[in-house]
């Protein structure tokens, strides 16, 4: 059972500081978010797709893509439901289907979802659960919401993994090719979940865990080295803004 989704790599992003990284992955964002033209958009969804080639190669950018397409699809699929009333660029008769703005509203959309989504996945994919667990701390991040969003971060993939499971065994019971219904998936899902609670709380037990806050062997690197790497991308996001 995969319960990481860290890539092994050495590009340049991997040796990165974790709090920087963490920092670098919400300020982009946030900069996602932000009024900006089509075109920064674009810039700056081409700008992580290459930091991702480089980072995690065209396979697994692939892949980080592919799991994106099911909501990108209905991102396009409900353009024509945006800017009804703008230039139509085409019409069923005196129905307008697709207007420009609509068009251009659906891109900036669309391009904010695949820019937040690659950017954070990218964070998941090169750097380890345990040592962004330890930047939370040295961010002064309370312990206890560390912990809790490590194990959130790393049970998604473990979930992942189970639904598909669920989802291939309830089809293959059902042996006509008709569809599984999404429920008796969920239903199955969250039965597992529930028996997982008692296992997750008795490892935390024997590990120390209801003991408080454990020393831990892992270490972030210099501060100076962060702040360095943080001053630099603020520069570049300064920078991005007024362009």
């Amino acid at each position: 059972m995969k319960l990481s989704s860290y890539i092994k790599g050495n590009s340049f992003y991997y040796k990165i500081d974790a709090r920087a990284k963490i920092i670098i992955t919400v300020l982009t964002a946030v900069l996602a978010v932000m009024d900006i033209s089509l075109l920064k958009l674009s810039v700056l969804f081409i700008l992580i797709m290459l930091l991702s080639l480089s980072s995690i190669r065209a396979k697994n950018t692939v892949l980080l893509l592919k799991s994106l397409l099911p909501l990108s699809i209905c991102i396009i699929i409900f353009a024509p439901l945006r800017a009804r009333d703008a230039e139509v660029l085409f019409s069923i008769g005196e129905l307008a289907v697709l207007t420009k703005l609509g068009v251009i509203e659906s891109l900036e959309v669309l391009l904010r979802f695949l820019s937040i989504s690659s950017i954070f996945s990218l964070l998941l994919k090169t750097e380890r659960m345990e040592m962004i667990t330890r930047a939370l701390e040295k961010m002064h991040l309370p312990y206890k919401a560390s912990l809790m969003f490590s194990l959130s971060l790393t049970l998604i993939p473990s979930l992942a993994d189970k639904y598909s499971e669920i989802r291939l065994a309830l089809k293959s019971r059902e042996g006509d090719g008709r569809k599984v219904p999404f429920t008796s998936i969920l239903v199955s899902l969250t039965v597992d979940a529930l028996k997982r609670i008692p296992d997750s709380a008795a490892i935390l037990e024997e590990r120390g865990f209801h003991n408080g806050q454990r020393s831990s062997i892992i270490e972030c690197g210099r501060s100076s080295k962060a702040f360095t790497e943080i001053f630099i991308f603020a520069i570049f996001f300064t920078v991005f803004i007024l362009l």
